[in-house]
Formats: structure tokens, C-alpha cells, sequence
């Protein structure tokens, strides 16, 4: 994901920071937000199943004693 051809200098506050550095502060930080978001998925979409597979249980308890 990093790329090492990134050229220049980026103006931070008062300081001149490598365009290299920011490039890979904001590589590190797409990748980490990237995990999160697909662990957050894979999260959503277990408790989403778990959560019909419960309805479908109660549903059929329900209507076989109804």
C-alpha cells in the first residue's frame, strides 16, 4: 500500500514534513480503518444471523403451541 515514490515536503504547523512520512501515516491509518470496518462487518453480519435464527425458533415454538 505504500508507495516510494512520493515526492516534496507538506507544511505542518511551522515545521516542512516529508511527503513520504504523511503518505505513510496515512497508509497505516486506511489500513487499520480498513480492518476495523471489515471486523465491524463480519461482527454485524454474525449477530444479524443470530438474530433470525432466533425469530425462526420462537416463530415455529409459537405457532406448533398456538
Amino acid at each position: 500500500m505504500f508507495r516510494s515514490d512520493i515526492q516534496g515536503f507538506v507544511q505542518v504547523g511551522e515545521h516542512q514534513v516529508p511527503a513520504q512520512v504523511i503518505y505513510a501515516a496515512w497508509a497505516v491509518g486506511a489500513d487499520q480503518g480498513l480492518k476495523v470496518g471489515m471486523g465491524m462487518g463480519a461482527g454485524l453480519t454474525l449477530l444479524a444471523l443470530g438474530m433470525l435464527v432466533l425469530v425462526r425458533r420462537l416463530w415455529f415454538r409459537f405457532r406448533r403451541a398456538g
